[in-house]
């Protein structure tokens, strides 16, 4: 348990610093991946670390799948774009049916308004915070998103957390202390923090899907949260909901 509460304390400190993060941009060169054909796929990647996408040498959108292969993108009847099932090649390696299909397709297609107003917002949340130094006296909320993912749910439940965040004498499997009597007691009663624990979610892809781009993650970490997740998430974080400071 005490190793628990330390990687708690870890994860919320990491939050501390993660508005500072700045975008990344792709890399500019050709790139070239074997994909699970045994083929090798040449593209060029654009975007940065809060929207990225790839595109054939001859202007296909492409996209990483959650089996690790590059396959061509399309729009859906929503306008939004969306993985086929079609492993994307070169030019020179293409088969008939990859090509027929590529015949109902246009070329650099893009994301879809909705799509674009949650990358948005998140890189709104990133850019107010930029310069914030979080306070470190009076009553201060975190929020906590609790999020799991299909190979890997979670054991502890919403209330043990709830109670690891926010409960005055917290004492469980012989270590005291909850994550409040820490900091209360360290500022000798001055900081107070009180954390929202909200989910939890389970992401649609498995933890080794989401990260970087550049790290060999199949999606960027942005995309696990999905409209109907992240919405309530930016009221909570406006005030509309309650004031979270962190």
């Amino acid at each position: 348990m005490k190793q628990f509460s330390k990687f708690l304390t870890l994860i919320v400190c990491i939050l501390f610093l993660f508005s500072t993060v700045r975008a990344v941009p792709a890399y500019p060169g050709i790139i070239q991946k074997v994909q699970s054909d045994g083929t090798t796929l040449e593209f060029y990647l654009f975007g940065d670390e809060f929207l990225n996408w790839s595109q054939t040498l001859d202007d296909y959108t492409i996209m990483c799948n959650e089996s690790g292969d590059h396959v061509y993108m399309y729009l859906d009847e929503s306008g939004d774009l969306v993985y086929s099932d079609i492993i994307a090649h070169s030019e020179k390696d293409r088969t008939e049916a990859e090509r027929l299909f590529l015949s109902t397709i246009k070329t650099k297609l893009f994301f879809s308004e909705e799509q674009l107003f949650l990358v948005n917002q998140i890189k709104e949340i990133k850019n107010s915070r930029a310069n914030t130094v979080f306070p470190c006296t009076g009553n201060q909320t975190l929020l906590c998103v609790l999020m799991q993912y299909p190979d890997q749910m979670m054991i502890k439940t919403k209330q043990n957390f709830i109670d690891l965040f926010n409960m005055i004498g917290y004492n469980e499997g012989g270590v005291p202390g909850s994550f409040k009597d820490f900091y209360l007691e360290s500022s000798y009663g001055n900081f107070n923090i009180t954390v929202d624990v909200v989910g939890p979610y389970t992401a649609s892809g498995n933890i080794n899907t989401y990260g970087y781009p550049g790290t060999g993650a199949q999606r960027p970490y942005w995309s696990i949260f999905q409209p109907g997740i992240f919405r309530p998430f930016t009221l909570i974080e406006s005030g509309t909901a309650s004031v979270v400071h962190g």
